[in-house]
């Protein structure tokens, strides 16, 4: 008799994408992985696992689950496989944090790799050393990802990989069935494999103690921690910044985002403007998060000349996620362009574009 472990998550995986097309979309605004998970929003290491992008992003997710992890079930039981199935997507979602903190993600996907993880754990430390029916539903799901990562664009295979460890590691932890029925692992595996997880906890909950601890281990370490993380833990983050611009007597209804070459026409005045979002970050703000938007001019060596800088202060989230908000402008002049974005003394974003007029060169 199969398990009820598989069906609920497939289940449930089905419902939560029905009501999110109802929603248009909130549910996967409001569950998926990303940086406000260092705000405290921790459910979403949960949730990712159960939203999915579009319709066929879920079925070959459940495709995958329904296949592979009946398999796995009827090896650990309903219980366990849960456990593994939640621990390797948190596992996940917390490698692609690390990885890609400004990005979303969703998908089941990486829950199914800690089921795959799992199962490897246990094929090499309990099967018989030949081919099986488990290595077959192995390579099955193995090539139904491989085809979803050329037909599905912006797959995270960081979370794949460590959906894939996590799931390994929870192996010590709810153990490996035995010919004899034993499972339960030896005090120093599960010693052993609990560190990890003590570290991922740590980095969620106390990443301000375990960045300053590397700092003091390896000024090298922790600078460069502090670089890549130290934006994600501030009360405020500046949340996709882009560079757009308009002709100025359309400035209030049509701005256009700016690629590498932004052809103008050279009669018309014309606007850049810096927009992004102000989303709520990790601990309490006090007082406003100062921001600065450098405007500088690169010569044909590349030489750097400040032309212009806007500041200004953020003092609370903007109010609509979806939206982002016109914070510094300049007017638009042909050649070659630098904008960056500092908030709180870190640079947190750049650009470059080169602008061409209608009747000529870059300007240089």
């Amino acid at each position: 008799m199969r398990g009820w472990g598989t069906r609920l998550f497939v289940i449930l995986s089905i419902l939560v994408f029905a009501f999110d097309l109802l929603l248009r979309g909130a549910l996967l605004e409001w569950g998926a992985k990303s940086a406000a998970i260092w705000a405290g929003e921790y459910y979403r290491l949960l949730t990712a696992n159960f939203l999915h992008a579009d319709l066929r992003h879920l079925l070959f997710n459940m495709y995958a689950l329904f296949i592979f992890g009946n398999a796995v079930e009827s090896i650990l039981g309903s219980l366990r496989f849960c456990i593994v199935f939640i621990l390797g997507g948190v596992a996940g979602y917390v490698a692609s944090l690390l990885a890609q903190p400004q990005s979303l993600a969703v998908g089941a996907s990486a829950a199914v790799f800690g089921l795959i993880g799992y199962t490897v754990h246990f094929r090499l430390r309990r099967l018989p050393k030949r081919y099986m029916r488990l290595d077959t539903e192995l390579l099955q799901i193995l090539g139904i990802n491989f085809v979803i990562g050329l037909l599905v664009p912006r797959i995270d295979h960081v979370a794949h990989i460590g959906g894939f460890l996590g799931g390994a590691l929870a192996g010590s932890l709810v153990g490996l069935p035995s010919p004899g029925g034993q499972r339960r692992s030896s005090v120093v595996e599960t010693t052993v494999a609990t560190i990890p997880w003590i570290l991922m906890a740590t980095l969620l909950f106390t990443p301000e103690w375990f960045f300053s601890t590397a700092q003091t281990i390896s000024p090298t370490v922790g600078a460069y921690l502090d670089d890549r993380f130290g934006p994600y833990l501030q009360p405020l983050r500046a949340d996709a910044p882009a560079l757009m611009w308009t002709y100025s007597d359309r400035r209030e209804i049509d701005w256009q985002p700016v690629g590498e070459v932004l052809k103008i026409d050279g009669r018309r005045a014309a606007h850049f403007a810096v927009f992004w979002r102000w989303d709520k970050g990790r601990g309490t703000l006090t007082e406003g998060i100062p921001f600065a938007v450098y405007w500088e001019r690169l010569d044909a060596d590349g030489q750097v000349t400040l032309y212009h800088t806007d500041i200004g202060k953020g003092y609370a989230p903007d109010p609509d996620p979806t939206l982002i908000y016109a914070r510094a402008s300049f007017p638009i002049r042909s050649g070659r362009w630098q904008v960056r974005l500092v908030v709180d003394g870190r640079e947190v974003w750049r650009t470059q574009c080169a602008v061409i007029d209608e009747g000529g060169g870059i300007e240089v």
